[in-house]
């Protein structure tokens, strides 16, 4: 069962996944920076998940070297994303 305010909810339920938007670079950019245990990419928006111990700041480091850094954000799940993980737990 999972109880509590909504944003204890969220950090407490959630992988860790970043947004990512990168003008120019190459697929597997984020392969540099290791810590990534999944990516989706459409076009130059990329969502990353981050395995436990990832460094955020080594992704945006390979961001900036792969190109040109339009977006880099957290992403907070949504309580649909949270309800799922806690129905499989």
């Amino acid at each position: 069962m999972a109880s509590g305010p909504v944003d204890e909810l969220r950090r407490a339920h959630a992988d860790r996944v970043l947004r990512v938007d990168v003008e120019g670079a190459p697929d597997g950019w984020w392969d540099e920076a290791g810590g990534v245990a999944s990516a989706e990419r459409a076009g130059p928006s990329t969502r990353l998940t981050l395995a436990d111990g990832a460094d955020p700041q080594r992704i945006l480091d390979a961001a900036r070297a792969g190109g040109k850094v339009t977006h880099f954000s957290e992403v907070e799940p949504s309580l649909a994303e949270v309800f799922r993980e806690a129905v499989r737990a």
